[in-house]
């Protein structure tokens, strides 16, 4: 499964409360489910900036829903160590 599906699926809550990505990245860090030397702040703010630029890309038809998906999943294998 792709990286980003598993981060959604694996934090349930994190979509709609970005105050407390942070420490759910941090908690990721710390139980070796990221890579080590991960910022959980800069990563907390970097996440949803990007999802809701490619959104906006999507609905203006800039690239398709499984390019930004695609570009999510980079994203996201960087900080599991997948890329």
């Amino acid at each position: 499964m792709p990286p980003a599906r598993c981060v959604r699926r694996s934090t349930p809550g994190c979509a709609g409360a970005w105050p407390r990505c942070p420490a759910q990245i941090a908690e990721a860090v710390d139980g070796g489910l990221l890579r080590d030397g991960v910022d959980p702040a800069p990563e907390a703010r970097i996440l949803p900036a990007l999802t809701g630029g490619l959104a906006s890309d999507v609905l203006r038809g800039q690239c398709t829903a499984d390019e930004a998906l695609a570009l999510l999943d980079h994203q996201v294998g960087r900080l599991v160590g997948d890329v």
